[in-house]
């Protein structure tokens, strides 16, 4: 749908809402003092993590008052007719064009706080985990080194062949278990790596974002 309205020419015109065809009563739009304004729709775009799109509304009354984005949701949801295309000399209200930019500038601060407030989520995600599996690998290593520790003490108590056999048997086995608990350690440091990197290039690519805004429409309203 943002792609159609990328590509779609829409020159700015009056539209006719009629609120009689809303499935239930606007009260939002119903307890407006003024029934006319205008209304513009900006898509924001932001290239961080991952490329984000944002709608931006932003409506206002001709007695000056700023419809928030739900009302203007809801009157454009409503069937409408076009009552007039707008010349270019049509006066916006005073204002108007800053006030825009200002939420547009608002839209783009709470989506960069959201990215940033998921980075750090992911940190503490990453470094909870590492934890973790660190701690769980070096718990085990510990544990057979003590295994370990008790057989060859075991090794030099025996006082039969057989016995000293058997327990050489085990700490072979202990051994290899060392041997393998090793490496998956060295295993879950590379993956640890792995992931900050990653987050790492995923920072470079915040500190690189880019944004910028494109008009979808804008209109002038009334409400019938």
């Amino acid at each position: 749908m943002l792609d159609t309205g990328r590509r779609y020419d829409s020159p700015p015109a009056e539209i006719v809402f009629d609120l009689s065809s809303a499935p239930q009563r606007l009260l939002v739009l119903d307890q407006l003092p003024s029934k006319a304004g205008w209304l513009e729709l900006n898509l924001l775009e932001l290239e961080s993590f991952q490329l984000e799109e944002h709608l931006v509304f932003s409506g206002q009354a001709d007695d000056g008052a700023w419809l928030d984005a739900d009302a203007c949701q809801r009157m454009l949801e409503l069937a409408g007719r076009i009552s007039r295309p707008l010349a270019d000399t049509e006066v916006l209200p005073v204002n108007f064009e800053v006030n825009v930019r200002r939420q547009i500038d608002a839209a783009l601060a709470k989506a960069l706080e959201e990215n940033n407030t998921y980075f750090q989520a992911e940190r503490e995600r990453l470094d909870q985990w590492a934890e973790d599996q660190l701690l769980s690998a070096e718990q085990a290593l510990q544990d057979i080194k003590a295994r370990l520790k008790d057989g060859k003490r075991r090794a030099r108590a025996a006082t039969t062949v057989e016995d000293q056999a058997a327990v050489q048997d085990e700490i072979k086995a202990l051994e290899s278990q060392q041997r393998r608990l090793r490496r998956e350690i060295f295993d879950v440091e590379d993956e640890i790596e792995a992931k900050r990197d990653g987050l790492i290039a995923a920072l470079e690519r915040r500190l690189n974002q880019r944004s910028h805004s494109l008009r979808l429409f804008r209109i002038r309203w009334v409400l019938a």
